[in-house]
Parts: structure tokens; sequence; C-alpha cells
């Protein structure tokens, strides 16, 4: 099974250059471990301290959005996992 997680631009810098990383992870969470072991800068901008999805960030996976809380979901052949930074003003 392969999925794909899609690097956004705001984190290009921390992985590396990489825009994308396969993974054969069969959970949301073990594809985005595994892009992290690719780019391990991103374990500090995707995870907190206690190893928890920070809270800047949502998912989707195939334009869905999906709650952080959803890490063990199941993930199919093709999906693609959007890590997305937050972004607040005023």
């Amino acid at each position: 099974m392969s999925c794909k997680v899609v690097i956004a631009e705001a984190f290009r810098l921390a992985a590396g250059g990489l825009e994308e990383v396969d993974s054969e992870g069969k959970t949301i969470g073990e594809c985005l471990r595994q892009a992290v072991a690719r780019a391990p800068a991103l374990q500090k901008v995707w995870f907190n301290a206690d190893g928890a999805l920070s809270k800047y960030l949502i998912l989707t996976v195939n334009g869905e959005n999906v709650s952080v809380k959803e890490l063990d979901r199941p993930v199919k052949e093709g999906d693609e996992i959007y890590p997305i930074l937050l972004i607040g003003g005023g």
C-alpha cells in the first residue's frame, strides 16, 4: 500500500526541499512519521515535545479535513495527506 504525504511550501525548508514523501504506512500517523524519518526537522514543526500533533497543524486526506485525533485512521492506496500550517492574525 502506498500513500503520499504532500509537504506544503511552509514546511519545505524544514523538509530539505522535499515536496512529497511516498509512504508505506498503514495509518495517517505512520505516514507522517515516515515523512519525518525522511526529513527529521519536520518533527519540531509537526509535533510537540510530547509527540502529539502540533496545535498549529491541520490535516486533510484527499481534501477532507481530518481531526488530529484520527492519526490511527487507516489510509488506502493512493491517499494524499496534506499537513497544513494554521495561520492566525488580526
